[in-house]
């Protein structure tokens, strides 16, 4: 299942992820996919907005591999990790234990692997400003919750 939001501004994509946020319900796994400059990191900020978390405190772990935040969120940045082991090594599955929200840029490495409660988004960018939000999810629940917020089936 497939729903999808039009994102006109940057603002518009933090008040996307704000509202996800507000649904979510630990333990989480998100999948953040898009090019660089699409706005995973956006939807960060707004998502842990969501959770009670400062935006402020969330920024992109492109040279740390992962930041951990408040209330048990974590945000990982795989881009520079080439396979399972390093991955493995980094202490990631440790992090599945602690009844965590993760969000994962740049997942590729984990998509052979099954996660409960897991959420993949895509964010496609048209231009500078205007960019398609894909939500998919195998819950039907969450379906029906991203359709209230004002998804639309893709």
């Amino acid at each position: 299942m497939t729903v999808e939001f039009c994102s006109r501004s940057a603002e518009e994509t933090f008040e996307f992820g704000k509202k996800l946020g507000t649904l979510l319900v630990y333990p989480f796994v998100i999948f953040l996919k898009g090019e660089m400059g699409a706005g995973k990191t956006q939807i960060t900020r707004g998502l842990a907005a969501g959770l009670g978390i400062s935006e402020d405190e969330v920024s992109s772990p492109t040279y740390t591999i992962v930041n951990e935040y408040p209330k048990n969120l974590y945000h990982f940045d795989l881009y520079r990790l080439s396979d399972l082991d390093e991955l493995y090594e980094m202490g990631f599955y440790d992090y599945l234990d602690q009844q965590a929200g993760l969000i994962i840029e740049w997942p590729d490495l984990l998509e052979q692997e099954s996660f409960e409660n897991c959420l993949e988004i895509e964010i496609e960018r048209l231009d500078l400003t205007n960019r398609i939000i894909r939500v998919q999810s195998a819950d039907a629940g969450i379906k029906r919750q991203l359709q209230l917020i004002g998804g639309q089936d893709a």
